[in-house]
């Protein structure tokens, strides 16, 4: 997997453990703000008295599905969350795969037309020293002379000024 992958992975890794750790700490504020309501209910029916005892234990059935409510609430979002974290890695392996394909392939035809070209400029090279060596046999003379002209010629250049 490439380094770009990798990091989109950790970002969406990272994402889903915030919404995680988001969603337990409102499910544990739900739950202490309903149990501190609870309480507070329970105190006033004791001390107002049996008829209100019932309406204590609605209130702390109440609580207690609002408390089942937020943690189903919690477990949907936590799973959406890994669900387009898993969506979001395919995705992103798919587009990986094509790009990867893609830079073989013109790799591929790179290779291909520089080994063609090598091949070409051998054989170029193999008909020139051949033309050569033909022109050789053919011209001993000239071949010497001309041999003898381009050596005095670069042997000018390259001595150098005297002064």
């Amino acid at each position: 997997m490439s380094d770009k992958l990798k990091d989109i992975d950790e970002t969406i890794k990272k994402d889903v453990k915030e919404a995680e750790k988001s969603a337990e700490e409102s499910l544990d504020k739900a739950r202490q703000k309903f149990s501190e309501v609870a309480s507070e209910v329970e105190k006033k029916v004791k001390d107002i008295g049996g008829g209100a005892g019932r309406a204590g234990q609605q209130v702390k059935e109440s609580a207690e599905k609002v408390g089942v409510a937020a943690k189903e609430k919690y477990d949907e979002t936590r799973d959406a969350a890994k669900e387009k974290y898993d969506e979001t890695r395919d995705v992103a392996k798919e587009k990986y795969d094509v790009a990867r394909d893609a830079a073989k392939e013109k790799y591929d035809v790179a290779k291909d037309k520089v080994a063609y070209g090598y091949d070409k400029a051998r054989k170029d090279m193999d008909h020139l020293t051949a033309d050569v060596n033909e022109y050789v046999r053919d011209n001993p003379g000239k071949s010497v002379l001309m041999a003898a002209g381009v050596g005095f010629v670069l042997g000018l250049l390259l001595r150098g000024r005297r002064d």
